[in-house]
């Protein structure tokens, strides 16, 4: 799974969290630390702070201790 669709993964959370789709607004640390093949089980956790910022870590749902992608973002105030 490439990096864009680990992000966009993560964001599809996001929105299901929120209710609403979120805005990306800035994306700071984004990490890919190893690879995520296809067929892959991964464990995807998000942190969601004041409704305006939000973390994430994608790790291998056999080895928890493996990851393959983390960051922090923000998003747009809504309206």
């Amino acid at each position: 799974m490439t990096g864009v669709h680990q992000l966009q993964f993560a964001m599809g959370a996001l929105e299901e969290l929120l209710g609403d789709e979120p805005a990306l607004g800035s994306l700071e640390p984004l990490n890919f630390h190893d690879v995520l093949l296809p067929g892959k089980e991964a464990l995807l956790r998000i942190e969601l702070r004041d409704q305006e910022q939000f973390q994430f870590s994608l790790r291998d749902a056999e080895r928890p201790e493996r990851s393959f992608a983390s960051g922090r973002g923000g998003l747009e105030p809504r309206r």
